[in-house]
């Protein structure tokens, strides 16, 4: 398995997991039955304090997309309502909300508004995942097909912003084909 996919691989399975006060590891895919509404205010707030606008390096991993490296800009909106989210094999159930993420590139590969969701899964660590039919996208980065998505997963803390962008040809399917990890 080439460097850069191990990478990859790791670090999506890193941030799909929160540790919950014993040091118990819960998958957030446990965590996906509405069990109630949450207070947007406090889901705002938190992600105010991480601050809502990032800019990170991102070095593109697929030739074919983009050349070389660029600044992205991520900017997360929080579109309510907030709901607490949960269920069986779910440690620690956690606040999540519709959002917006806009994301644009230097280079101008990407210049788009994904929609997904947001949920504070722990205290000081916000994630975000969202998706934007490849069809629609707008900006320049040339995707190995029309048919499918690009996808967006951050993880926001303090001073620091890790994450990963990538396609997918097949929403059932996690065959993608990771275009950047950061």
């Amino acid at each position: 398995m080439p460097r850069v996919w191990r990478t990859l691989v790791c670090g999506l399975a890193l941030a799909g997991c929160v540790g919950g006060q014993t040091g118990e590891i819960t998958e957030l895919g446990a965590c996906r039955e509405d069990v109630g509404e949450a207070d947007l205010s406090a889901l705002t707030e938190a992600l105010d304090a991480l601050s809502r606008r990032r800019t990170v390096e991102v070095a593109w991993s697929e030739a074919g997309f983009a050349e070389g490296s660029t600044e992205v800009t991520f900017e997360v909106l929080e579109r309510g309502p907030a709901r607490t989210v949960g269920g069986e094999g779910c440690a620690r159930p956690y606040p999540s909300s519709p959002a917006s993420v806009t994301v644009r590139s230097a280079d101008g590969a990407l210049d788009e508004v994904l929609e997904g969701t947001l949920a504070r899964v722990a205290d000081g660590q916000i994630l975000v995942r969202a998706s934007r039919d490849a069809a629609a996208l707008e900006g320049t980065g040339a995707l190995p097909s029309a048919d499918g998505a690009l996808w967006i997963e951050l993880t926001l803390r303090e001073g620091a912003t890790s994450g990963a962008v990538r396609f997918e040809p097949d929403a059932e399917a996690q065959d993608g084909v990771g275009l950047a990890l950061f």
